[in-house]
């Protein structure tokens, strides 16, 4: 199953390990901060990560959205 959080707080990417429990999932976090999406890149393969919201939603996918305090 395609995934997409979008948020890349700590709920967020909580929530994308969750999902890759799944081996079958593939998972996308969107941030509109660039400096989250390179950080987060570097440091984990298996997550897919963007700050192209168009790109993040293009494919069939369920979404899950991760929103911190407001």
């Amino acid at each position: 199953m395609n995934i997409t959080i979008l948020g890349c707080g700590e709920y967020g990417f909580a929530l994308a390990n969750c999902c890759l429990e799944n081996d079958e999932n593939k998972v996308t976090v969107w941030s509109k901060f660039e400096h989250e999406v390179l950080k987060f890149s570097q440091k984990f393969s298996n997550i897919n990560f963007t700050t192209n919201l168009e790109k993040a939603i293009k494919e069939d996918r369920q979404f899950i959205l991760s929103q911190g305090e407001v």
